[in-house]
């Protein structure tokens, strides 16, 4: 063979090379996601801080949970507020308490906190603490045992979305999980359904799950058994609005045809799919009640929709960064959490979708308040907000003056916190006369 036939030889098997490696990306062919898991294991998860490739393994051996902290210290945050430890009995040694601020302003009720927080018998689960922040229950939540095949372990998945019931029962569901699923009040599973549902839950007026389902739909499930009831992909939304596109914006256009943008995320990361309740209806005549109010963060778009008819009523793109859990509220008016992503500060805004005029009701630049992603907010009936900061490790609630009345930071060691999802505020008397039976008594 000679030298001629050699190069084109060795140029042929290049290109062969090169054009197979496009197909395998382009179409998902084997061996796709082998290197796809392989890659992700590399880069790691957008949640975690980063980490070396030994702290990544380090994680997911069980030896120390780096993926999963952040570097954030509250005494050195806020040096004159007054912590006090929450002692956790089944922590893990490897961790110190978190600590908790409560003044006497802070709203009295019962808060439970779902997170991340080093249990002995699991890493993920749930907090209730009471009025004087002293723990009153705990839960551990977990994939483990389940008859399908997961995504991750449960060191690499990031509790996000959480219902709580009267009877002490959790309905949860995680980023990089691969499951809708519901415990008990003693951490036992319910039911489970095998979904990709991460990000928030929220519940419609017959009881209902609506859930996020990334990277581009939404489900509707059911609360008893988990079972899906619905299931509205981003696509067939967009198809069944031709007179408008606000959901067709990472496109990348030719003559005859559009192709998605893939670079820096998905082209919509819905976030929030929120249900208008009847008890809010008449404040929003331009609305009906079951109506979802739909954030997707990748385009900075909150939209209104109609579940049954697909129809889109009303959106509003680009007045805040890489939102998350735009609400509903009382008056009329909708609230975004405004991560504000790559600008040092997040915000708490509040729009009027009949005027869109929007203010900002809450800025953190005081309470140095900023998560680049996820988070959550609530405003209470006595117009305190709370709010999570999971790239903080930490939640707080403010009264109507944007003071901080109370504080839970999950602090893990001297100057790392580990991350928590959400608070939920309930009233003291939720779980009914006496509070959750303990599991001892129960019988079942």
């Amino acid at each position: 063979m000679t030298w001629v036939q050699r190069a084109a030889l060795t140029y042929l098997g290049a290109i062969s090379i090169a054009i197979l490696g496009y197909m395998v990306g382009e179409h998902h062919w084997w061996p796709y996601s082998v290197i796809k898991e392989i890659g992700d294991f590399v880069k790691g998860d957008p949640e975690e801080v980063s980490t070396t490739v030994i702290e990544k393994l380090k994680n997911d051996l069980g030896i120390h949970p780096h993926r999963k902290l952040i570097t954030y210290n509250p005494l050195k945050a806020h040096p004159k507020r007054q912590y006090t430890q929450l002692v956790l009995p089944n922590k893990l040694s490897r961790r110190r308490d978190p600590v908790v601020f409560i003044s006497e302003r802070a709203t009295p009720a019962l808060r439970l906190l779902y997170g991340s927080f080093d249990h002995q018998e699991g890493i993920n689960g749930a907090l209730l603490i009471d009025r004087e922040g002293k723990l009153l229950w705990e839960w551990t939540i977990t994939e483990n045992g389940l008859p399908w095949r997961l995504i991750a372990g449960e060191e690499r998945k990031f509790p996000h979305g959480v219902i709580v019931d009267r009877d002490g029962s959790l309905i949860v569901a995680y980023d990089n999980g691969k499951s809708l699923q519901k415990f008990d009040r003693c951490s036992r599973r319910v039911w489970a359904e095998e979904a990709k549902v991460d990000h928030s839950l929220s519940l419609n007026d017959r009881g209902e799950i609506w859930a996020v389902m990334g990277p581009n739909s939404l489900g509707l499930f059911s609360a008893k058994d988990g079972s899906a009831l619905k299931k509205i992909n981003m696509n067939r939304l967009m198809r069944a609005n031709p007179q408008i596109d606000p959901l067709g914006i990472r496109q990348t256009d030719y003559s005859k045809s559009s192709r998605w943008y893939v670079r820096g995320g998905s082209y919509w990361h819905p976030n929030d799919a929120e249900p208008l309740p009847k008890a809010y209806a008449k404040a929003f005549p331009q609305f009906s009640p079951g109506d979802l109010l739909v954030s997707l963060r990748s385009i900075n778009l909150i939209f209104v929709f109609s579940p049954t008819t697909l129809k889109i009523k009303w959106w509003r793109s680009g007045g805040w960064r890489r939102q998350h859990d735009p609400d509903w509220q009382a008056d009329g008016t909708i609230t975004l959490y405004n991560n504000n992503m790559h600008r040092g500060v997040s915000t708490l805004i509040k729009i009027d979708p009949k005027t869109y005029k929007q203010e900002i009701i809450y800025h953190g630049k005081k309470e140095k308040f900023y998560t680049w992603m996820r988070g959550k907010h609530e405003v209470l009936k006595n117009g305190h907000i709370t709010l999570s900061s999971p790239q903080q490790g930490r939640v707080f609630e403010v009264d109507e003056s944007g003071e901080t009345v109370f504080e839970f930071v999950n602090r893990y060691d001297e100057k790392k916190s580990m991350l928590i999802s959400e608070l939920i505020t309930l009233p003291l008397d939720y779980f009914g006369e006496g509070g959750i039976k303990p599991c001892q008594r129960d019988q079942e």
